[in-house]
């Protein structure tokens, strides 16, 4: 290999890094014709390395999280949250009025029908522009909540390993009740 500098383009560049970084080109053409040509290998490789690796996944996610980089992180997304909240349209309801809301479906998550940990779902997410409004909101366990993340209900729900059609037609029966009430 040969070794110096070029003088291509009045500057002055090692000749051994202008190699690696046409082989570094190369490289990641290969990788992105391999990526298309099989577009569903990556996510089941990343879901069935979760799954073996959960444990110290979580762990290393800890220990991030106490971290000075890991801080900023998090409250940096705590402050884009607040800010799309802010920009969300929001219609006022009580903590009574939710503990009803909660009630009218059992105090049980909508999708996996578990009483623990129950949290605020909103169906459509405020980050899609879904307002903060009771007729937008369903019981969800922290556990499908944090599965469910920013997608659509039902391309999610179809998905989850807790589908049931019962629950599914309730659903639906709900958001058409609550539709008209208010108008995002």
């Amino acid at each position: 290999m040969k070794t110096g500098y070029s003088l291509r383009n009045n500057s002055r560049t090692c000749v051994v890094c202008v190699s690696i970084k046409s082989r570094n080109k190369q490289a990641k053409e290969r990788i992105k014709q391999w990526k298309k040509a099989n577009p569903d290998y990556m996510p089941k490789y990343l879901h069935s390395y979760y799954r073996t690796n959960k444990q110290k996944i979580l762990q290393r996610c800890k220990e991030y999280e106490k971290t000075a980089k890991g801080k900023a992180c998090k409250a940096i997304s705590r402050n884009k949250r607040r800010a799309r909240m802010s920009e969300a349209l929001r219609v006022p309801y009580s903590a009574s009025e939710l503990t009803v809301h909660f009630q009218a479906f059992g105090n049980e998550c909508i999708y996996c029908s578990t009483k623990e940990n129950l949290t605020v779902d909103h169906v459509i997410a405020i980050a899609k522009g879904g307002c903060d409004a009771l007729s937008n909101i369903l019981p969800c366990c922290l556990s499908c909540n944090c599965s469910k993340q920013d997608k659509d209900y039902l391309e999610w729900y179809l998905q989850s390993p807790h589908f049931n059609l019962e629950r599914l037609t309730k659903i639906t029966r709900f958001l058409n009740d609550r539709s008209n009430d208010y108008e995002p």
